[in-house]
């Protein structure tokens, strides 16, 4: 059943909103290629409610045995039929499922599919590919991402075949399976479609490694099984770069999935191996693809041997057996066609999944960089042959798909001087011609640019690779180099690439320059800064020696860790922030679009050592006065007043507490602050009268967490110690858990100025424990101890595990017994402990909060919780220490050179001929700079990439001095020098020069990094110069000059896009596209096609349309008009009077009238009459409504013909029979009243004289065997027959037993019931004299819709 859900319905797994019978519904779908549906519906107002844009239609398919989901996107009504077009649901993903910014990296297919599908739930996608890839999508839909052209897609990156099902989509790696099916192919049969593709079969391999070793002996090759099969060998040399020899291989290749061999034994059977492996892959089959329309095969004898077709779904193998060939071919179904209210195949196709042509071609120019090695930059020429070979096969595959177009050129023009299309190409069988501007007296087109198959003309061609078929001449655009083989182009005795090193090497070379190439950050030993130092680079650029800074666009990259910005006014990069040890910034520079030039700015933090011991206090390091440890002093005593020689650290009635900045305890019992926490024991009194209970005793606890930071705990929830130390006491055992809770003191200081080292310093450590006694249970977790102990001034950090080394305090007492309650006591009071914060020892700014102060005030025994404002009613102590002097200047080392360019110029002299680099540092942020000695190591660069260390200092020194010349030496080891003393030398053939600078002592801790570049000085190398040596003074034609033009020979040139200066007009060859708006003749130079009125309308919007006019110049009432809307509608229209659609040789002509079509034919040679046939449409009213097409003398239709409603004949229904014996006879139809089917067929009756006939199923639901039907018998022997019942799917025979007999049934058609000898009112008419009638009506309705369309452009290429 299929069912239409209104456009706001996705319940989908109940039944739409109507189910529908349609005039047919059918889909085509290719495998990883489109999926489409067209539904044909009767006009009538239902439909046109419920078939309308973004309905879905739910219909049974063969995919899944399922039913599928397809979203409408095009209605087309007129008054009889409703047709609409739909594609799968899932498509639906381009609109609402968006991936912003989505990476799968190193997933698997269905890990990366999971990821993909999360940004919409509704969607899902299951792989069965194995295989890890990485893939980037940026602003990508879904369907994009799974299936488009871009290199990310899945399809490209991890491969796999796409079947749709609803909401998901099955992307395996391949779709479908081998079940068997079987065919027997290779002669003619009706309904099959043949096509056999033998240009790439390959049946003799003859394979070839890297660097061209083969196979041995005088038969080099690997034959195919199959080669006998064929009249002759077809052979072809493969090349398979991925098989080396170890000798030959890079580090990398094995890695890569390169076979490395030991032996050239070995690589020969490795080469053996691989071509078999081809023959296995079917290299030696014919490309073979059948299309087979079932509906065709249905009624021939070979059906039945066909019958395993019908079965078959997209991506299943077929066997296929070439009756012709000999051969068993493996092909796959590729595609298919559905009739969904049938519920059959009625169409498929066989063949080989193929990706489109164009991105293949994109594919294989991509293969260029592979054949470029990358340790020596230079080509691998028999790479470059087997690119070649690649492309040329992709070009073979153009010229049989490419549609042939009749005519000798075409122009293409634009000629609106204020459009940005505005220019002209003609193109044709000799070339094409491009201009973008006309001449000075306007009469022609200025034509600058020409591709003929002899070469290319142009200002400008932008390329990245010009080689020849070999591969072993080439010049590299992209990267400057340029090189001809020795045996083809020798300048002064030495071949191309010797002189070129030597005269050409730099000529366009692009040279970015940094004022900074490296800066050491300082820090102290944990990494920290507390000031971020001036960190920054100045970039120059230069291209040859010319300053091109200010005209390059910049790209910045930095590692992670590293913060800053890019002033482009200024051309300097400022890092602002360095979390990492190390980091960088990638400067990259494009000049002209063409040439790039990437420089690094690398930094790394300089630490200052780990702290040293504590030294023994020199005699420069006195205490300072900044930076204090605040202490925390605890004693006891028995009373509130004791005197100095009561206090001890052994717990007693009186607790005493004071914070100072001195370590060692106070004797002075005026310095604490006293606190009763045990009572004395009274005298036992004699028992009185029971009181009421009392207040419950209660024990106070003494509460610490720490901080890092003084606002939030540290680990563990403040357990583990840090720089500030938080206290409160209270009678509840368990901590709080709030912060504000605690009264906090820092304890740890910030880090102080490093002080000089001093003589045999030690490390002093606090060791802190905590026990159960002072004698036992001792543990670094305070949870459920009552001692703390603390030892102070240790040497070593390791705790002690002995008692005797820790100074033991009670942090909680025990639970005493209860005592007697005693005698109701006098207004007995609640005592209170007040605490306040203010930022004066005086009380200033009192308040709760301790944010921004510096005091502490405590008031203890007070007998009201109401805290006072009284400053003086609290003891103040200081909290935090004022703040410490700004500590140093951070400093920053650096070198300077007395150049950063040396020129040499064309006798190969340096100027200048040494640089002098010169080491200094700066402290701060200020500008004044000192002289430092330091080490120096110095490198040379011969081509850029690599280095040579020539010079490192043995000493420090302030600066260095490095000449670029190597001096000249005598047999006896000295140096030749001139009269005068100075030292004859020789330029060295350098490129760059790398200077470091490292700490004083050695050449471990880097300082400062700076490169100079040596360039070519090509001020006196004209064009002519370069030409002259590029061309062995014009011999050679590869490039060459005639007439002041500048030609470079077309069969060299692989080239991507050839474009105009503006860019209006190009020719873009990866992608097949030509775009320009004239074309004019070759041979005349006479226009042939214009585009009229270019642009849109005056009114009309960019979406109402476009339109073509073609027509010859000065002839516009002769045009042909090509119009196209955005209501997917389209026409072509010919002049008013009449348009001939001719063959070539003008003996078929095509004539369309304003009101008929009129097609003739001269059969024979010479003749000049000519048998025609007419088309007319005409009506028998005021309009088409009821119209219908005449078709004079006679209609021949060869193949099958379809008719979806009444098919009438006012003559006889015949079939043409071939007979042995009697040539081509007529056959005529039986007539009936009333529409009726029949069907035959035979039985025996039983030994009760029955036989009890099954109406056939199929047959049955063709008629209406509900109602009277008609059943005759024919007994075949002695007895008697007679029908005995009919009922609607059998019918019962009586009769003699055992008696044969033959029967017939007709029945009335299923729907055509009630029809019976109806009135046939088709009368004879003259068809022309209707054309005639309706002429002028017709031409009205042809200028309405040309006024509609009038103005727009129908763009093509």
């Amino acid at each position: 059943m299929i069912q239409i859900y209104k456009p706001k319905n996705s319940n989908f797994d109940m039944n739409g909103d109507l189910p529908i019978d349609p005039i047919s519904c059918e889909s085509t779908v290719t495998l990883n290629g489109s999926w489409e549906m067209e539904l044909i519906v009767p006009a009538t107002t239902e439909m046109v409610s419920f078939v309308t844009e973004n309905s879905v239609i739910k219909a049974p398919s063969p995919e899944f045995n399922d039913d599928q989901l397809w979203r409408i996107y095009s209605v087309d009504k007129d008054n009889d039929e409703i047709v609409a077009q739909a594609y799968p649901v899932f498509l639906d993903a381009r609109n609402d499922c968006f991936l912003t910014d989505v990476r799968p990296t190193g997933k698997t297919g269905q890990e990366a599919l999971n990821i993909m599908c999360a940004a919409n739930s509704k969607y899902t996608a299951i792989t069965d590919i194995k295989k890890a890839s990485t893939a980037y999508y940026i602003r990508k839909n879904l369907i994009e991402a799974i299936g488009s052209d871009d290199k990310q897609s899945f399809i490209n990156r991890w491969g796999g075949e796409v079947l749709y099902n609803n909401f998901t989509a099955i992307i395996n790696e391949k779709a479908g399976g081998d079940y068997g099916a079987r065919a027997e192919l290779g002669f003619n049969i009706q309904g099959i479609e043949e096509k056999i593709d033998m240009s790439e079969v390959v049946t003799r391999i003859i394979p070839e490694s890297y660097n061209g070793y083969t196979l041995s002996g005088d038969k080099p090759w690997v034959d195919s099984p199959i080669i006998n099969a064929y009249p002759t060998a077809f052979s072809r040399v493969i090349q398979y770069s991925n098989i080396k020899l170890r000798d030959d291989a890079q580090e990398s290749d094995e890695e890569n999935g390169s076979i490395i061999c030991d032996t050239l034994d070995g690589l020969r059977a490795a080469l053996t191996k691989a071509a078999q492996q081809e023959f296995e892959n079917g290299i030696d089959k014919p490309h073979a693809e059948y299309k087979i329309d079932i509906l065709d095969l249905e009624s021939t004898r070979e059906y039945k041997d066909f019958k395993d077709l019908v079965k078959i779904r997209l991506g299943d193998v077929v066997h296929v057996r070439h009756k012709r060939l000999g051969i068993d071919i493996e092909v796959r179904c590729i595609g298919r066609k559905y009739d969904h209210v049938a519920k059959r195949i009625t169409e498929i196709t066989l063949g080989n999944p193929e990706n489109n042509y164009f991105d293949d071609v994109s594919n294989t120019i991509d293969r260029i960089g592979e054949v470029i090695d990358p340790d020596s930059g230079m080509l691998i020429a028999g790479m470059v042959k087997g690119f070649l070979d690649a492309v040329n096969t992709q070009l073979r595959l153009q010229s049989t798909v490419a549609k042939k177009v009749n005519g000798r050129a075409f122009e293409i023009s634009d000629l609106d001087p204020e459009s940005e299309l505005y220019g002209c190409m003609i193109f044709g069988s000799q070339g094409l011609q491009i201009a973008t501007e006309r001449t000075a007296d306007g009469r022609d087109w200025n034509w600058r640019t020409a591709i003929t198959a002899k070469g290319i003309v142009a200002d400008a061609i932008i390329t990245g690779l010009l080689s020849d078929k070999t591969g072993r001449n080439y010049w590299n655009l992209d990267t400057g180099e340029f090189r001809l083989s020795s045996e083809a182009f020798a300048v002064d005795d030495d071949n191309i690439e010797e002189y070129i090193n030597k005269k050409l090497e730099t000529v366009r070379n692009i040279t970015m320059i940094l004022g900074n190439e490296y800066q050491g950050i300082p820090t102290d030993y944990q990494g920290n800064y507390a000031a971020f130092p001036i960190v920054q680079t100045t970039v120059q650029v230069l291209y040859g020696q010319i300053d091109v800074t200010a005209s390059c666009q910049y790209t910045i990259q930095r590692s992670a860790g590293v913060t800053g910005s890019w002033d482009n006014t200024t051309k300097i990069y400022t890092v602002t922030a360095l979390t990492a040890d190390t980091g960088w910034v990638d400067i990259t520079a494009a000049y002209l679009g063409l040439f790039t030039v990437t420089k690094r700015f690398n930094m790394a933090k300089q630490r200052g050592g780990e702290p040293g011991a504590q030294g023994i206090p020199g005699k420069d390091g006195g205490n300072g006065t900044d930076g204090r440890t605040s202490y925390f002093h605890v004693m006891y005593a028995p009373n509130d007043n004791p005197a100095s020689s009561q206090m001890s650290k052994e717990p007693n009635s009186y607790i005493g507490t004071y914070v100072d900045f001195i370590e060692t305890d106070s004797r002075d019992p005026l310095a604490y602050s006293w606190v009763k926490i045990e009572g004395a024991d009274g005298k036992d009194g004699t028992n009185g009268i029971p009181g009421k209970n009392g207040i419950d005793g209660k024990t106070s606890y003494l509460h610490m967490k720490y901080s890092d930071d003084g606002s939030t705990f540290t680990a563990d929830n403040g357990e583990t110690p840090g720089k500030w130390i938080g206290q409160y006491v209270d009678f509840v055992q368990a901590d709080s858990t709030v912060f504000s809770d605690y009264v906090w003191t820092k304890i740890q200081g910030p880090q102080g100025i490093q002080g000089l080292k001093g003589a045999d310093g030690k490390q002093y450590y606090t060791w802190l424990k905590y026990a159960d006694t002072p004698t036992s249970g001792m543990s670094d977790d305070p949870a459920d101890k009552a001692y703390i102990g603390l030892a102070y001034n240790k040497e070593t950090a390791t705790e002690s595990g002995n008692y005797s080394d820790y100074t033991w305090s009670k942090i909680k007492g025990e639970k005493g017994d209860t005592g007697v309650a005693g005698q109701n006591g006098a207004d007995g009071k609640q005592l209170y402990t007040w605490v306040k914060y203010a930022t004066s020892a005086s009380g200033t700014n009192m308040s709760d909060d301790p944010s921004g102060k510096t005091y502490i005030g405590l008031a203890y025994n007070k007998t009201t919780a109401a805290e006072s404002t009284d400053a003086s009613d609290y003891t103040w102590s200081l909290i935090k220490g004022d703040k410490g002097d700004t500590g140093a200047a951070g400093r920053t080392y650096f070198m300077e050179a007395s150049t950063l360019v040396a020129k040499r110029s064309q006798d190969n002299s340096i100027a200048p001929n040494y640089i002098t680099l010169s080491a200094y540092y700066r402290d701060g942020t200020g500008t004044a700079r000192t002289g430092y000695a330091g080490r120096f190591k110095i490198e040379e660069s011969l081509d850029g990439a690599t280095w040579t260390t020539v010079y490192t200092s043995s000493a420090d020194e302030p600066s260095i001095t490095h000449s670029l010349y190597s001096a000249l030496a005598t047999s006896a080891g000295g140096v030749i020098s001139t009269a005068s003393g100075k030292t004859i030398g020789i330029p060295r053939d350098v490129v760059a020069l790398r200077c470091t600078l490292y700490a004083a002592g050695g050449t471990t801790q880097m300082l400062d990094m700076q490169s100079i570049a040596v360039v070519v000085d090509v001020d006196a190398l004209t064009h002519e110069d370069i030409f002259s040596l590029l061309t062995k003074n014009g011999a050679l034609q590869g490039i060459y000059m005639s007439g002041g033009q500048l030609y470079i020979n077309g069969t060299y040139m692989r080239i991507g896009k050839i474009a105009s200066k503006n860019g209006r007009v190009y020719f873009d060859l990866d992608n097949n596209v030509l775009a320009c708006s004239k074309m004019v003749s070759a041979d005349t130079g006479q226009s042939i096609q214009t585009v009229a009125d270019v642009g849109y309308p005056a009114g009309t919007s960019s979406s109402s349309g476009s339109r073509l006019r073609v027509y010859p110049q000065g002839y516009e009432g002769s045009a042909i008009q090509i119009h196209a809307d955005t209501s997917n509608k389209g026409y072509i229209e010919g002049p008013s009077e009449r348009m001939d659609i001719k063959c070539a040789d003008t003996k078929t002509v095509i004539n369309m009238y304003p009101t008929y079509m009129k097609l003739s034919a001269y059969p024979e040679p010479g003749s000049s009459s000519a048998k025609y046939a007419q088309i007319g449409l005409y009506s028998t009213g005021s309009s088409y409504d009821t119209g219908h097409v005449e078709i004079k003398p006679r209609l021949d239709v060869k193949g099958s013909l379809k008719v979806t409603g009444t098919f009438t004949a006012s003559g006889t229904k015949s079939r043409i029979v071939e007979t042995e014996n009697y040539s081509r006879r007529l056959q005529y139809c039986y007539e009936m009243a009333t529409p009726m089917f029949g069907d035959l067929g035979e039985g025996v009756t039983d030994e009760n004289g029955e036989c009890c006939v099954s109406l056939d199923d199929v047959f049955a639901e063709t008629v209406s065997t509900g109602i009277e039907y008609q059943v005759f018998l024919q007994k075949e022997g002695p007895g008697d027959i007679w029908v005995g019942e009919k009922h609607p799917s059998y019918f019962i025979a009586r009769g003699t037993e055992n008696l044969k007999f033959a029967w017939e049934i007709k029945v009335k058609q299923k729907d055509f019931e009630c029809m019976r000898l109806e009135n046939a009112d088709f009368e004879e008419e003259n068809v022309e004299a209707i054309f005639d009638v309706y002429e002028e009506e017709y031409a009205a309705e042809v200028t309405q819709i040309i006024e509609e369309q009038e103005g727009l452009l129908y763009e093509t290429t």
